[in-house]
């Protein structure tokens, strides 16, 4: 059975769908709790809301596959696969990288290793097939926005123990605020002044004791 040209074109799209959903599975993985920390995290005035992520990525995914097919059935160049392979592998280590190890400075490494290595792809996809780079185009946009917001999210929120000296401050005086509030007034015993007044006379009683009694014709030496 002669399978036609057309046929066998299509049969490699499923290909990379899988392997750049492969991609996408790793991250998301490495991502369970990725939202929460996303919003616990201090944040420029301009980062994004947490829900874009998801549909952003989704779209992008697409992109690359359809990108890297449409690549691949126009001319299979070998050194252009081994650049849009590396930057797969960099881009499904960005997010163990930056969630689940909290490793803010070397996510930043890794994804400014990938952007260089999206520019290579869209240079080299280009004299292949000029659509397959185009296709790139909105995925290059994104990561640079994306590690722009990396860097200035390991600024904001150092690592323990490298935190700069105003950082630092300013958070030992939110903990001491947050315990001091926490902390409940004791209530200090009320003590009736007849009390006190007794004390103070006996005091005085005890003193007055230590001299002899004038009463008895005794002056004191």
């Amino acid at each position: 059975m002669v399978v036609s040209q057309p046929l066998r074109t299509w049969a490699v799209l499923p290909v990379f769908v899988l392997v750049v959903a492969l991609v996408a599975v790793v991250g998301s993985l490495a991502a369970v709790d990725a939202g929460s920390e996303y919003l616990a995290l201090r944040r420029p005035a301009w980062a994004p809301p947490q829900w874009l992520f998801a549909p952003a990525w989704t779209v992008l995914y697409v992109l690359i596959a359809v990108s890297g097919w449409l690549a691949w059935i126009t001319r299979r160049d070998p050194a252009a696969f081994v650049v849009y392979g590396a930057q797969l592998v960099l881009n499904a280590a960005w997010t163990p990288l930056f969630f689940a190890a909290g490793r803010y400075g070397l996510a930043f490494a890794d994804i400014a290793a990938l952007l260089l290595l999206i520019v290579a792809t869209i240079v080299l996809f280009a004299r292949i097939r000029r659509v397959a780079a185009l296709l790139l185009v909105p995925y290059l946009l994104w990561v640079s926005y994306a590690a722009a917001l990396n860097l200035a999210i390991w600024q904001l929120n150092p690592a323990p123990g490298h935190l700069p000296a105003t950082v630092a401050a300013e958070r030992l005086g939110d903990a001491v605020s947050r315990n001091w509030l926490a902390t409940p007034l004791e209530p200090r015993p009320f003590r009736a002044p007849l009390a006190k007044d007794k004390k103070v006379r006996a005091a005085h009683g005890a003193r007055a004791g230590a001299w002899p009694d004038s009463s008895n014709g005794a002056r004191p030496m």
